[in-house]
């Protein structure tokens, strides 16, 4: 009888341990609707966009930088596997930039009507399934993407709204670091008035050590044709692929951590590059960008809910320095005269994205072609400087920019008949921009955020000021994105 008691007490100890085993490794699970309220107040003495204009790339991106009043959708996490949809309820895009409204309620031209049609411009900017784990990361959806160690990506920024992509990385460790491998491809939008397929696929190979890494990068666009096997492939060399409706770029990208509070980074990118043999041809174009951070002191980043779209960047080699507390970054960047452009014979051809956002008036829609890198721009060069405390639950940050912009920055083509092939380089009979920002964010528990944010362009003579507050509070049924 002892035995056998014994017996059954060892089977239910076993049974017991077993279960707890299987808790442990059961990955951990969340998932909820939620709805993030964002009402923001600004002021602005920013010219207005005249009805029926173009929209430059400086007016889209100040539209898309301002949060939405509302936005709201499902999350759901299970392990290494993320999945979340969105939808914006959003400011119609003419109001923005040609009322100036004081807040962004989604509101329309006609004053406070509610802007039913235009809510969330029929175009949610955030959705995607994410696998990250064991090396491996997968992402397919939506979202913004940003490359290389800096502020901003000379590849591709996270300045633009968002890329509909699909995105691979493999890191296997090898020797005392680890060897990677990146590839991504994205579709740009297409709309009734330009049906033209447009494609950007780019892929990396990098080494990453304890203090050092180095990455190697590509670039391929692929307009007005449907990309075939040889676009879509990873592991071709895409500048010897020769293919028509194609344009390319090369380069590579460095970090360097002497220190574990001390970091030294840089990017390089290659468009064009012209030999004294090649007269006629497209002009030398490069792009540039060396930078320096530093942790002043330590601290907690910030955590509690998501409420911005920046929050879900997919990034591919980012700085893995230090986080939190006080830090400076000092960041320099050159882009060429002619980088990013493309001869006027073929302006899809040119590194830019397309985007069509709906509106209630005007043409109805808002057709924008910035450029891939936004907020760079070819034929500038820019100096930054930042210091940002970032310590639970506060985080703010200093901004100075220093930025020589030429006359083409703006300009998508050029013209072979009017190219200067021996004035490439520096910025053409520039104008000085000097841009200072403060903005700061406190947390109030979790779920709850305080904003607040001052901002100066000095430029020609003038001042362009711009001050905003806010505050936002995500409701949740469930568990919603949160900042870890």
């Amino acid at each position: 009888m002892r035995r056998r008691t014994l017996l059954i007490c060892l089977c239910l100890a076993g049974a017991i341990a077993l279960a707890a085993g299987a808790q442990e490794k059961a990955p951990a699970t969340e998932a909820g609707f939620f709805f993030n309220l964002f009402p923001m107040f600004e002021y602005t003495n920013r010219a207005v966009v005249s009805t029926g204009s173009d929209i430059s790339d400086q007016a889209f991106g100040a539209y898309y930088e301002t949060p939405t009043f509302g936005s709201g959708g499902f999350y759901l996490k299970k392990g290494p596997i993320t999945a979340i949809g969105i939808m914006e309820f959003q400011q119609d895009i003419w109001s923005k930039l040609y009322k100036h409204s004081f807040i962004n309620l989604p509101d329309s031209e006609t004053g406070w009507t509610p802007d039913i049609i235009g809510l969330g411009t029929l175009y949610p900017n955030v959705g995607y399934v994410d696998y990250d784990a064991d090396g491996i990361r997968l992402s397919l959806g939506r979202r913004k993407i940003s490359d290389g160690p800096g502020t901003y990506g000379l590849g591709i920024s996270a300045g633009n709204p968002f890329y509909d992509h699909v995105a691979a990385s493999l890191a296997i460790p090898i020797g005392s670091g680890k060897l990677a491998y990146d590839y991504a491809a994205i579709g740009m939008q297409r709309w009734f008035t330009s049906t033209n397929p447009k494609y950007y696929f780019f892929h990396r190979a990098s080494w990453t050590g304890k203090r050092f890494s180095i990455g190697i990068n590509e670039y391929t666009l692929i307009a007005d044709t449907t990309p075939d096997f040889q676009d879509w492939g990873p592991f071709l060399f895409y500048h010897n692929l020769f293919n028509s409706n194609q344009n390319v770029m090369a380069g590579f990208d460095f970090a360097w951590t002497p220190a574990d509070a001390f970091a030294l980074y840089g990017q390089f990118i290659l468009d064009d590059f012209m030999l004294s043999t090649e007269a006629g041809s497209n002009p030398t174009a490069i792009g540039m960008a060396l930078g320096a951070d530093l942790q002043l002191m330590k601290g907690s980043p910030a955590q509690g809910a998501k409420f911005y779209d920046s929050d879900y960047t997919y990034r591919v080699g980012a700085l893995k320095g230090a986080e939190g507390g006080l830090s400076l970054r000092a960041e320099g960047y050159l882009m060429s005269r002619y980088l990013y452009r493309r001869q006027d014979g073929k302006p899809n051809e040119a590194f830019t994205a397309q985007y069509e956002v709906m509106s209630n008036w005007s043409e109805g829609y808002v057709d924008a072609r910035p450029f891939l890198a936004t907020p760079l721009s070819p034929d500038t060069a820019l100096a930054r400087l930042a210091l940002t405390w970032d310590d639970q639950p506060v985080k703010a940050t200093f901004a100075f920019e220093y930025r020589l912009v030429g006359s083409e920055s703006g300009t998508k083509t050029y013209n072979y008949s009017t190219v200067d092939y021996a004035n490439w380089l520096w910025p053409s009979s520039p104008t000085t921009q000097l841009g200072f920002a403060l903005d700061g964010k406190y947390r109030l528990g979790g779920s709850s955020m305080a904003t607040a944010g001052v901002g100066l362009l000095l430029e020609d003579g003038g001042a362009e000021v711009t001050l905003n507050a806010g505050f936002a509070h995500q409701f949740a049924a469930g568990k919603g994105p949160s900042l870890k």
